[in-house]
């Protein structure tokens, strides 16, 4: 699955994206220890106490994981 960014999200700023982003592009759900919080919308966990926010989108036949926040 390909990872893109909503509007101003800069990921350099984000400790630890680089590790989740790889669990996201590997559909390595379990080691991003995501949980689906509502309809097609779902949290990462980055650290003990920081979350990464993203949707689930198909286009032509390939799904996206659309990032929507730094929680």
């Amino acid at each position: 699955m390909k990872v893109l960014f909503y509007n101003e999200i800069n990921p350099a700023k984000i400790p630890g994206f680089k590790k989740m982003k790889a669990y996201l592009e590997a559909d390595d759900f379990r080691s991003a220890e995501v949980k689906k919080v509502g309809d097609n919308l779902y949290r990462a966990r980055l650290d003990r106490s920081n979350r990464l926010l993203f949707a689930i989108h198909r286009y032509q036949g390939e799904a996206y994981a659309l990032v929507l926040g730094y929680i």
